[in-house]
């Protein structure tokens, strides 16, 4: 070719990197980068909307543990991407997001989609920065993509003023090969004295959480636990490090044996909500010590007795150096979880979520990737599936973003496209990107979406109800009569309505033998009401009232715990 463009030299720079698809909505400031792709063999995976592009390459980028990259427009793309690049941010996933941006001549003159960019991604990525000139493509890349890479991994920012991409320069390769990053190690000294404690220990427990996945460390914490006898609970992307069946993996129990423990090591977990802001581990005066890559996340929310700033890959691998240092003793008496107890009703209808949430779990594969979008169906099927493999459980992470779910089931079908792949999702969170099973239909990209549905936004009506009552119920409550596999058939997928249990598996291998994405709607007992935990209007009252019922007024003033047969069933 005559000349290249500055897009050509985004699309050289993304395949020095291994860049092999883009996630994208087009949009006239991003085409030069979408010509450059055609000629760099680059594929396009495209969305109705710009929050499941940015989804979709965040569930890539954490299935491969490695930079993927979102593409969009100016604007309004970039602002609609920012719920996934933010939901990347607290997840630890090394996506890279490239944005349009307008003429700098006309920079904050009130263009057509102009927009902050970089002010706004600047606190929920590594490091974000707009290519000014040409020549800077390369070098901004490059250095986006390393910081995405470098431990703790996660989001990155880059946006091109039109000009830059339309800019025309010689044909010579201007890419600069990608930079490789090592683990952190931790210091000798503090792994030895890990090593002292763990053989002092009487009931040590670890820990793994999302940062021991992206870490890649599952084979050393396979070892690591055999030759302690250590217990381990996972949490986050660390479902699945180690298999269920591992002898020592637990499940029930994680906070009666934190508490207990005189040793917890916490591998790549941040002390947030899910774990009580790690008010409760080790409260009898156990140690504890956190390893992480980033220095930031050490003893956050709690003081620890060891702080290891280090890769948690690395980490496990010096403290296996020291086998000989701790006994293998250590056994924690906590009950291993198979078979797993569950207790539904086992009527075939309506449906107990219960009983759908078992019946879906044990018909998946062992290997299947299983994503999780929704509130209550989806800490039902949390709380009883059991993850064999790294990387088959996903959901959103503690941002707690809904609507994740198609975006990231292309993204799983295209990492992983040998697997199921299936999306626990309430009827509410399908709502936001129902779409998308446009864009998996037109890319051929197969997924089950299986819907518990309950006519509502489940989690948050009982937190409702259970704070001001059950007087009120507006905004709480979806349409009883939406035909959500009906969607799915209009858009050339296949639906199927499931309103008896004993009909459920026979749909979901309907589904999934369709070879196409797939909805199956399950109609629930709108009645159920499954005991709030992390998020408890009871709770919360208490907290800020002194009180569980102190909100209760007007005609929830007197009410307690209504019966069943009081509560409301369903709302058009």
């Amino acid at each position: 070719m005559p000349w290249l463009h500055g897009g050509d030299l985004v699309a050289q720079q993304l395949r020095a990197e291994g860049i092999d698809r883009l996630f994208v909505l087009t949009g006239g400031h991003v085409s030069p980068i979408f010509d450059g792709a055609f000629y760099q063999d680059i594929g396009l995976i495209d969305f109705r909307h710009e929050q499941s592009a940015a989804h979709a390459a965040d569930a890539y980028a954490r299935l491969r543990r490695r930079p993927a990259v979102a593409v969009v427009t100016a604007g309004p793309g970039f602002t609609c991407a920012l719920t996934g690049l933010a939901n990347a941010h607290y997840s630890q996933s090394p996506m890279v997001l490239l944005a349009g941006r307008n003429p700098l001549a006309t920079d904050g003159a009130g263009n057509l989609q102009d927009a902050p960019q970089v002010e706004l991604a600047r606190p929920i990525t590594k490091f974000a920065q707009t290519a000014f000139a040409v020549d800077r493509i390369t070098a901004v890349m490059s250095q986006a993509f390393t910081a995405a890479r470098a431990p703790r991994m996660g989001p990155a920012m880059v946006d091109f003023p039109i000009e830059t991409l339309l800019a025309r320069v010689a044909p010579e390769d201007c890419s600069v090969p990608a930079t490789p990053v090592s683990a952190a190690h931790p210091d000798p000294a503090d792994v030895r004295r890990v090593a002292r404690w763990l053989a002092e220990a009487q009931s040590p427990v670890l820990v793994a959480g999302s940062g021991a996945y992206m870490a890649g460390c599952g084979e050393a914490l396979a070892a690591l636990a055999d030759a302690a006898r250590l217990p381990v609970f996972m949490n986050g992307m660390g479902r699945g490090l180690l298999p269920a069946r591992h002898p020592m993996v637990r499940f029930r129990g994680r906070a009666q044996a934190l508490a207990q423990a005189d040793l917890v090591i916490c591998l790549g977990v941040d002390f947030d909500f899910r774990l009580g802001f790690g008010q409760g581990i080790a409260a009898h005066g156990g140690r504890v010590v956190q390893v992480d890559a980033d220095a930031s996340r050490l003893a956050r929310n709690r003081p620890v007795s060891l702080a290891v700033c280090a890769d948690c890959r690395t980490f496990s691998e010096a403290l296996l150096g020291q086998t000989s240092a701790f006994s293998v003793r250590h056994a924690l008496a906590v009950q291993a979880e198979l078979p797993k107890p569950w207790e539904g009703s086992g009527r075939d209808e309506p449906i107990d979520p219960r009983d759908m949430v078992r019946v879906v779990s044990d018909f998946l594969d062992p290997d299947a990737t299983v994503i999780g979008d929704g509130g209550d169906i989806v800490a039902l099927f949390a709380a009883y599936h059991r993850s064999e493999r790294p990387g088959s459980w996903m959901d959103p992470g503690p941002f707690g973003c809904l609507g994740i779910g198609p975006a990231f089931a292309m993204a799983a079908r295209l990492a992983q496209p040998d697997r199921q792949v299936a999306v626990i999702s309430g009827d509410g969170a399908f709502g936001f990107n129902a779409m998308e099973l446009d864009s998996a239909v037109r890319q051929k990209l197969p997924f089950v979406v299986v819907i518990g549905n309950d006519r509502a936004w489940g989690e948050m009506r009982t937190f409702h109800e259970d704070m001001f009552g059950g007087h009120d119920p507006r905004a709480q409550y979806l349409g009883a009569n939406v035909r959500y596999d009906l969607l799915a058939q209009s858009l050339g997928g296949h639906g199927e309505r499931v309103t008896r249990l004993r009909d459920l598996q026979p749909a979901l291998a309907r589904a999934f033998r369709s070879g196409v994405p797939a909805v199956v709607d399950v109609i629930l007992d709108p009645a159920f009401r499954r005991p709030a935990e992390t998020i408890s209007g009871k709770h919360v009252a208490a907290a800020y009232g002194g009180d569980p019922l102190a909100y209760r007024r007007g005609p929830s003033a007197v009410e307690t715990v209504r019966p069943r047969s009081a509560r409301h069933t369903s709302r058009p």
